[in-house]
């Protein structure tokens, strides 16, 4: 072999050693379970228990209808509610609601197997129909989430979330605003 291609090839190693040098760390499997880290050799670990006391989830849901959008009406139907339906379904819901906390209601599930889910929760505002999205676009409610109550069959209750506050929006008592085949 030439001198030429011994320096070319002693060159390559040496690179390649370089570039491995310079290679961040995560690259790098660790060997064993030992703290790499010298910050974190000497500290004290500490056993997080309980849940942070400001978190919405240990506030008690509180409601507004202050805010409802009850004007006009959507392609399907009027917007706004009936004295029967504020009386006999929203009414006793949103009491029973004011009761539990945050947490006590994302623990309510419906179905079972494959098919249980949540029975209130967040949605992201693109899942909704587009009546409803450009609804939330007139009313200048920028906000990306939307959370929904289901409060039996296809009736189902929107509104925003504001720290322990939900602010009702619309009442769907057809399931319209989320259409599902």
């Amino acid at each position: 072999m030439s001198k030429k291609a011994e320096a070319r090839i002693a060159r390559k190693i040496a690179d390649e050693l370089k570039r491995k040098e310079r290679a961040p760390r995560s690259s790098v499997a660790p060997t064993s379970q030992v703290v790499r880290s010298e910050y974190a050799k000497d500290r004290v670990r500490e056993i997080r228990a309980g849940a942070d006391p400001n978190s919405i989830f240990q506030m008690r849901m509180t409601c507004s209808i202050d805010t409802a959008d009850r004007d006009e009406n959507w392609s399907w139907g009027p917007r706004d509610w009936s004295a029967d339906d504020w009386a006999i379904m929203l009414a006793p819901k949103l009491k029973a609601f004011g009761q539990l906390t945050w947490a006590q209601i994302n623990e309510f599930y419906t179905g079972t197997g494959a098919k249980r889910r949540r029975m209130h929760h967040d949605m992201e505002k693109t899942s909704l129909s587009a009546e409803a999205q450009d609804r939330l676009s007139y009313l200048e409610q920028n906000s990306e989430l939307i959370f929904r109550f289901r409060l039996g069959g296809k009736v189902r209750l929107w509104g925003i979330r504001v720290v322990s506050e939900f602010q009702v929006l619309w009442y769907d008592p057809e399931h319209q605003i989320y259409p599902v085949d």
